[in-house]
C-alpha cells in the first residue's frame, strides 16, 4: 500500500531558502511537511518527496539568527502530469539585529594578512549593510571604501587593529533614537551591545544601532566623514615611517 501511494499519490518538492538582506542562500535549514523532512544544502536548495497530490504545506525551522514569521513556504505547481507532479517552494528570511551586527564587525575587522583589494571588498560590504541615512551623511561609496581602508592600514601599522569581537544576542528596541551623525530623530531602532578587542590588548564596549529599511536592519554609522578623514590625514605619516 505504501509503495502504491508513494508511486501514484506522491509529489516531488524542491525549493530554496534565502537571506533577503544579501540575496544569499542559507544552508542547513530544516525543511519539512509533516510526512518528510530534509535540510537545505550550501546553495540553500532542498529536494524531498511528499505524500499527496495537493499543494504541500511545507514549513521550515527558522535558525536563531533570523527573525521568526516566515516559517511557511510559498509553493507553486511547476509540473502536473499523472506520474510527475512537482512543486517549487521558497521563502526569504530576515536576519536578527545581532546577526547584522556580527556581519558589520566582521567587515570592520582588520585584515592584516589581506591584500588591499580584499580589504576594500570588506569595506564595500560594510557600506552595503548600512542605512541610507548614514550613507547620505557620509559621502560616496568610493570615499567610504578609500578612507576606511586607509584607516585600517594605519591601525595595522600601529598594532591597534580590531582582531576579535563579541556580539550580544539580545537587543533593545529604542522607540525614539536621536542619531548624532545625521541629527535626525528615528523611530524603531535596534540597539545591540558589542565588545571589540584590539591587537594592542585594549577593549571597547559600545552600543551599535540599526534601523529597519524595507524590513531589513541597516547599520547607523557611529562616525562621520570628517572624523575618518581627520584620522587618516593626521596619521598618514605612520604609513611612511612604520615598517
Amino acid at each position: 500500500k505504501n509503495n502504491f501511494l508513494g508511486r501514484y499519490f506522491s509529489s516531488k518538492v524542491s525549493g530554496l531558502v534565502t537571506d533577503i538582506s544579501q540575496n544569499s542562500p542559507i544552508e542547513m535549514v530544516s525543511v519539512g511537511n509533516g510526512n518528510n523532512s530534509t535540510f537545505t544544502n550550501y546553495k540553500g536548495e532542498f529536494v524531498m518527496s511528499v505524500i499527496g497530490r495537493a499543494s504541500p504545506k511545507v514549513t521550515i525551522s527558522t535558525p536563531k539568527s533570523y527573525e521568526p514569521g516566515n516559517e511557511g513556504m510559498r509553493c507553486t505547481n511547476v509540473s502536473n502530469s499523472f506520474l510527475d507532479k512537482t512543486f517549487f517552494c521558497e521563502t526569504v528570511l530576515y536576519p536578527q539585529p545581532f546577526e547584522i551586527a556580527a556581519r558589520v564587525l566582521n567587515d570592520e575587522k582588520a585584515g592584516e594578512f589581506q591584500n588591499s583589494n580584499e580589504r576594500a571588498d570588506h569595506k564595500k560590504k560594510l557600506w552595503d549593510r548600512s542605512s541610507k541615512l548614514s550613507m547620505g551623511a557620509f559621502g560616496t561609496e568610493g570615499d567610504f571604501i578609500f578612507l576606511l581602508s586607509k584607516k585600517e592600514e594605519i591601525e595595522i601599522k600601529k598594532k591597534a587593529q580590531l582582531i576579535n569581537f563579541d556580539v550580544s544576542e539580545k537587543h533593545t528596541i529604542v522607540d525614539r533614537y536621536f542619531d548624532p551623525i545625521t541629527g535626525i530623530s528615528i523611530s524603531e531602532v535596534a540597539e545591540v551591545q558589542v565588545a571589540r578587542y584590539f591587537s594592542d590588548g585594549s577593549k571597547s564596549d559600545t552600543l551599535e544601532h540599526f534601523v529597519r529599511e524595507k524590513g531589513v536592519w541597516r547599520y547607523l554609522f557611529p562616525f562621520t566623514y570628517k572624523s575618518i578623514y581627520d584620522f587618516v590625514v593626521n596619521n598618514e605619516w605612520i604609513l611612511k615611517v612604520k615598517k
